[in-house]
């Protein structure tokens, strides 16, 4: 049988700013990326976690494009009114803003981490 692949990009804007955490002393991202679909009022909700994020998690906010890539999650659970529900989630692997950078010091950590 052969191997598979686990790899999902998605390109879409940041719900909100990223909550930073640490998780037994590495430094975690979650933030979510609304991605919209071909009909108006279509979106797609991916929940994302970025491990060992470097300093370009400064310029992610609100509302600004990005691209990212990683492996895919399904997590499921049911509601207190007994509703399954379920979330896409990704282990971002990389990640681009998009829409050029406007600062300098955001073009050097744009560089920083394009090929990590």
């Amino acid at each position: 049988m052969a191997a598979g692949a686990n790899v999902c990009t998605f390109s879409g804007n940041m719900a909100a700013d990223p909550r930073m955490k640490n998780v037994n002393g590495t430094d975690v991202a979650e933030f979510t990326i609304a991605v919209n679909g071909r009909k108006e009022g279509q979106t797609t909700w991916v929940q994302c976690s970025w491990w060992r994020p470097n300093r370009a998690v400064e310029f992610l906010e609100k509302g600004k494009p990005v691209l990212v890539s990683g492996e895919a999650r399904l997590a499921t659970w049911t509601n207190k009114q007994g509703e399954m529900k379920a979330a896409i989630g990704l282990e971002v692997r990389q990640l681009v803003l998009l829409g050029g950078a406007s600062k300098p010091k955001q073009q050097e950590a744009i560089e920083d981490f394009a090929n990590f």
